[in-house]
Parts: structure tokens; sequence; C-alpha cells
């Protein structure tokens, strides 16, 4: 971890010795009382914590609030839900990229019961989201919503952006050609069986440009990370 987070309230309390961070701080970090690292408050100021007092039960720590996060890159990405064990690493790795917004749809050759599977109850996969901004040493943890249909995730989309989905069957040009020249730019990425006849019609309606990252056949998320690459490319990120 390239930044250790904590809730607001977490950082008032004395750490437990149960918890992963006082064992990733003494074990991995090799830090002893008096010792400093960084850290930061989810969704808030990042800056150094102090061990203040540290026995085999518990750490105390003080915090000097020092910097601010880079906002998050103006990013949606629209995923056909996966299987769990993807969406685990799609969170992490889509957040320590930097991307403001993650949404899961359901589609019409998915899986259905995906989108019901344990890591989305009780906001489990929030886990995943803190792993991700931890190695990517941001405090800001992206927007993340569920829809049953691509419909009508579609219709919760804004206006002022560059929408673009990954089809390999009817693309109109490669995705190193778009060119983004709004706010935002929203990316589409169908299930492991791709989109339907019906839905590329709807994502075309809706303004969609088809595009394709070549011919070769991408697991979800090699192309989830492919298309954010080019995309912050685009906008001039990276």
């Amino acid at each position: 971890m390239n930044l250790i987070l904590f809730e607001n309230d977490e950082i008032q309390q004395p750490l437990p010795s149960g918890d992963f961070r006082y064992q990733h701080i003494r074990k991995i970090l090799k830090l002893g009382e008096g010792d400093s690292f960084d850290s930061g408050i989810i969704n808030g100021p990042g800056g150094r914590s102090q061990i203040v007092k540290l026995d085999d039960n518990a750490m105390t720590l003080s915090f000097e609030e020092l910097w601010t996060s880079q906002p998050l890159y103006p990013v949606t990405l629209i995923i056909g839900v996966p299987r769990p064990p993807t969406a685990r690493r799609l969170l992490k790795d889509l957040t320590s990229a930097g991307v403001d917004r993650l949404w899961f749809t359901g589609t019409e050759l998915g899986e259905k019961s995906y989108l019901t599977s344990k890591i989305w109850q009780d906001e489990k996969y929030r886990d995943h989201l803190l792993e991700g901004a931890q190695q990517g040493g941001s405090t800001l943890l992206p927007e993340v919503r569920r829809f049953h249909t691509l419909n009508r995730c579609i219709e919760a989309l804004g206006g002022d952006e560059n929408r673009a989905a990954l089809d390999n069957n009817e693309s109109v040009m490669s995705v190193s050609r778009f060119r983004q020249d709004k706010g935002r730019i929203v990316l589409a990425i169908g299930s492991e069986r791709g989109w339907t006849g019906g839905e590329r019609e709807l994502l075309k309606a809706s303004d969609f440009t088809l595009l394709s990252m070549g011919t070769r056949v991408l697991r979800t998320e090699t192309a989830c990370a492919m298309a954010t690459g080019f995309a912050l490319a685009a906008m001039g990120k990276i």
C-alpha cells in the first residue's frame, strides 16, 4: 500500500492489532513508536500519521493534514457485470487508475446471477475500492452503481460527454482514432459474450460510437484496462 486510508472517526481511535493496517504497518513497513507514514481520510485530506503509542494490542496515531488528492478522471465505465472474481479485480485496478465512475449493468447475454452475488451485498465491494485507492495513492473513491439493464444504465447518463462502446462486430473505427472534445468520456464494455444486435442498436441510437481494439478476443479486465488507457490518453491525462 502506498497510502493507508482511514475513516474520519477511525483516526481518533486506537487501531487494534487484528486490523490488517496494523499488521501492514508493523510487519511490512516495520514501523514502531515515533515513526510516521503516508495516510489519508477516505474521500478527505491526505497527510502523515505518527505512531504515538504502540503495544501488542493496538496503536494510537496522530494525523497531520498536508495535501488534497487530485480529482479523479471524468471517465464513466459501463461494464457488463462479470463474474465476482473479475469484478473484484476490476474494482481494485480501475480505482487505482483513477476512474471516477464504475457502472455495472446486466446485459442480454450476461449471467443474471452475477448482479446479486455476495460482492454487491452490504457494499462489500468497497473493500476492493479501498485497496485500489491505497495502491494509487489517492484518498478518493469512485462512484459505483448497478443497473439491471443497459437501457436503464444509459438513461442515467448526462449530456456533456463523448460516448463509445467496444465492439468487434460492427465497429466503425479503431479506439486509437477516437477523439474526446467534451467534459467526460463514457466507455461501454459488454459482458464476456459481447453485445446482442438489439443492444448495438440501442447504443448507436444513444450516440455511442462503436470502436474496435483489434481482432483479438480479450478478457474483460484486459479490455477495461486498455480502453481506460486510451481514454485517458485521448483526454491528455497520461
